[in-house]
């Protein structure tokens, strides 16, 4: 719906206006994910709306989507070793199991 309605061209015509540099596209996109994965839960539901939108833009920028996919990955994964989430913080907890 977000694409169908022009959302993502309005989005690609606002970060190519930026004239932002790869090293600085990666930074706005993996910035948007923190926040996002901070008040997500574990199904990662703002990834499926979020790297849509980035994913057209790695041609422009020359930037290998296995590195994209990589640092939105660890990039996720910070996100659930912090609070409010951390998810994995409460599975270390309770590892090893009390005897």
């Amino acid at each position: 719906m977000f694409a169908l309605h022009g959302g993502q061209s309005l989005i690609e015509r606002w970060v190519l206006a930026m004239n932002l540099s790869p090293l600085g596209f990666l930074i706005i996109a993996q910035l948007s994910h923190l926040p996002a994965g901070l008040a997500a839960g574990v199904d990662g539901d703002h990834r499926d709306s979020s790297c849509p939108i980035f994913i057209p833009l790695l041609t422009h920028f020359q930037i290998d989507p296995i590195l994209f996919g990589t640092m939105v990955a660890v990039n996720l994964q910070a996100a659930f070793l912090s609070p409010p989430v951390a998810m994995s913080a409460f599975y270390l907890k309770e590892w090893p199991p009390s005897t």
